[in-house]
């Protein structure tokens, strides 16, 4: 089978990024014909030793003119590299692919896949014209409800959970925090992310900096970096909290940490919490969003309510009190790992649902059922845009 992965990103490579490097270098150890187009020479050339070819297409017109130009070059670009390499399936890696690769099924003939990796709200979901393709892969239930309110099919819809890959570092827990200067007998939680305003950093320093005050031992680190760091670190500097900048390798600091914390209110799934995981560290997680599903309550971590600063209080003084929890729920954490969230998992599920959408005869795959669809998406995004007005 060939496949297309066609991915739209910024640097540094995040979590999207990084599981495009998995699945294709998974899909391409197993015999497929793996090829990819994006607009990032960084992920361009990390991906090139696992794929038959890549291609860098940099957007960079900002009249509309230009940009309908572009546009229509980039078709045009994606139907040569599909006739040329008998592509069978394009696969939409985020939704800012999708609106092109969608005209470029219909005019092939190939079947086209969207692959989700966040929620998106009502009219990107219509103006991204994901509603076209032949079915929808989402890392998550959270990441797929919207388009099932949507009237999307739900037997064309696949959840597939990410898969990690982590290298326990070389160093001791102890030699680590040495290096951050923290005690070896403090309990420590790790928070993961970037400093935006649904990640609810600001919840978890204020409950954090509560908490240090009572508990002498707790500290509190951060790896990440965002529009919202500047203030939240100059607004907890003297509070017991590590702000340790962002980390393309977060497995030394989770190490380090006895459990993760994850205070997001939306989050698409998590894989800061499946790193953890792997190294025997359990999650403590606001109950919304796709983190839910890979983190069973009470068994490998905790569920609090989502933007409540007293449940999350409560559940990390749960963990500072029991050492014993946090152990316990770490050996289950890691046996939840080794299970259902490495790389060869997740490679075998996405290889076996591409090759289930290959071999499916659907109704509406023809070029006019599409082209209908393509009126109903249009429709509906302006019944969206009028509503927001």
């Amino acid at each position: 089978m060939n496949i297309l992965f066609a991915h739209w990103g910024e640097t540094p490579l995040r979590g999207s990024e990084r599981i495009l490097l998995s699945m294709s270098s998974g899909l391409y150890q197993r015999g497929h014909g793996v090829h990819v187009i994006c607009n990032q020479q960084v992920l361009a050339s990390a991906i090139d030793q696992h794929c038959e070819s890549v291609v860098v297409f940099q957007r960079s017109a900002s009249s509309f003119n230009r940009r309908l130009v572009e546009f229509v070059r980039l078709i045009v670009s994606t139907i040569h590299i599909v006739k040329k390499n008998k592509i069978d399936i394009i696969v939409s890696n985020n939704l800012g692919t999708s609106r092109w690769a969608s005209l470029v099924s219909m005019i092939t003939g190939c079947r086209f896949v969207c692959y989700l990796h966040t929620n998106y709200l009502p009219r990107a979901r219509f103006a991204s014209l994901a509603h076209l393709s032949d079915a929808m892969i989402g890392v998550s239930d959270f990441v797929l409800e919207g388009f099932l309110e949507d009237g999307y099919k739900r037997d064309k819809i696949f959840r597939i959970w990410n898969g990690v890959e982590v290298q326990d570092p070389f160093e001791s827990k102890s030699e680590i925090r040495k290096s951050l200067e923290i005690p070896e007998n403090a309990v420590v939680a790790l928070s993961v992310g970037a400093f935006v305003p649904f990640k609810r950093f600001d919840m978890f320093l204020q409950v954090s900096s509560l908490l240090s005050q009572k508990h002498h031992c707790y500290i509190a680190m951060i790896c990440g970096d965002g529009p919202l760091r500047m203030m939240l670190e100059t607004q907890y500097s003297e509070s017991n909290v590590k702000f340790l900048g962002w980390k393309n390798e977060v497995a030394r600091y989770i190490k380090a940490a006895d459990f993760i914390v994850s205070c997001s209110n939306r989050e698409a799934f998590g894989l800061s919490i499946i790193e953890a995981a792997a190294l025997g560290r359990p999650a403590i997680v606001a109950n919304r969003g796709g983190q839910v599903e890979i983190v069973e309550d009470g068994v490998s971590g905790t569920h609090f309510e989502a933007d409540s600063m007293e449940s999350c209080y409560s559940k990390i003084e749960q963990m500072i009190l029991s050492p014993n929890l946090y152990f316990v729920q770490g050996l289950n954490a890691r046996d939840a790992y080794n299970k259902n969230f490495t790389v060869d998992v997740m490679v075998e599920n996405i290889e076996r649902c591409l090759i289930q959408i290959d071999e499916s005869r659907f109704d509406d795959h023809s070029r006019w059922a599409k082209i209908l669809r393509l009126v109903a998406c249009s429709r509906r995004l302006f019944i969206v845009r009028l509503q927001s007005f």
